[in-house]
């Protein structure tokens, strides 16, 4: 019974105040979880290849390390790693996360995180990540 209430709940609720995305403001299914249409999450730009090794910005001519990275070698840490670039879809989303206090976008970061893991390599050997 308990059950059928709170489907019945969600449903007028979704109804009212339906869910839309984050990003363009078409409706989505009211069982969506990331918040986001297909349309703008696949908008947002990944770096997936030639970044610097480094400090992961990406590298459009290729290279092994960005100018920055080689200019100063000496960080506190081995690597960082982005899943994409600070611009478009990705900069709004951070934006509204940071400042309009949309916390769902976190599953939006985590499930770009979590491709990026399984793409790389190098991310197996990962002991700590740390959002910034």
């Amino acid at each position: 019974m308990h059950k059928y209430i709170t489907k019945t709940l969600n449903r007028v609720s979704n109804l009212l105040f339906p869910i839309t995305c984050i990003n363009c403001g078409c409706g989505l299914p009211e069982n969506d979880y990331l918040r986001i249409c297909q349309k703008c999450f696949l908008k947002i730009e990944l770096i997936k290849e030639h970044y610097c090794s480094k400090c992961g910005k990406f590298l459009p001519d290729g290279g092994e390390h960005c100018y920055s990275c080689r200019k100063k070698p000496l960080y506190h840490f081995e690597f960082i790693r982005s899943a994409g670039e600070f611009k478009g879809v990705l900069r709004e989303l951070i934006h509204k996360f940071k400042y309009q206090n949309k916390d769902y976008c976190d599953r939006i970061f985590g499930r770009l995180f979590e491709n990026l893991l399984d793409k790389e390599k190098i991310m197996k050997e990962v002991d700590c990540v740390a959002a910034v």
